[in-house]
């Protein structure tokens, strides 16, 4: 690389590292400007009804729901399969 060149690009990334600079700086000053406050808000004359309490469904509570987690967990290594319950009792005639 010639001298020239390289004067050059020293004179270009000066140049970037103050338009870089000067964006942050702008950046800065954008955010850190406080906004107008917001219009005041006008009393409520009205009564409103009280809060109802949301109860959780049925669904919720039952093991139905959960056991959909736990059969199709995604956190399991792969190629698991659930083990077969074996009966402790057999048939004898």
């Amino acid at each position: 690389m010639s001298e020239t060149q390289r004067t050059l690009f020293n004179r270009r990334a000066c140049y970037l590292s103050i338009a870089g600079a000067l964006l942050l700086l702008g950046l800065v000053v954008v955010v850190r400007v406080p906004s107008p406050s917001p219009p005041p808000v006008k009393d409520r004359t009205v009564v409103s009804e009280p809060r109802r309490v949301r109860l959780t469904p049925v669904v919720f509570d039952s093991d139905a729901f959960y056991r959909t987690i736990i059969d199709n967990n995604l956190f399991r290594p792969l190629g698991w399969r659930p083990l077969h319950p074996v009966e402790p009792y057999r048939y004898i005639s």
